[in-house]
């Protein structure tokens, strides 16, 4: 899909949880994370997020999602990989 811009969010999941919590992220402009925008069907793109983890983050295990958006609120791609917070 074509779009002019793209925006993402991330969020986790702690090990026992169903529970999806936002990790804040600004800006959640995905243009201004490696991606060049205006985005063109069947191009490929570089999207490289830095996601700060506060030391108040618990030491666990977590399931991390990432969602981008497209400007019209169309999920355009998403991914969810384990991660371990140490």
């Amino acid at each position: 899909m074509d779009t002019k811009d793209l925006k993402f969010q991330i969020w986790g999941k702690v090990a026992g949880t169903t529970a999806k919590v936002p990790f804040p992220v600004e800006p959640n402009d995905a243009c201004r994370w490696g991606v060049n925008c205006p985005v063109k069907k069947s191009e490929k793109y570089n999207f490289k997020p830095q996601v700060f983890i506060e030391r108040v983050f618990p030491r666990t295990k977590v399931t991390m999602g990432i969602e981008i958006i497209a400007n019209n609120k169309t999920k355009v791609a998403c991914a969810i990989v384990p991660v371990q917070i140490t």
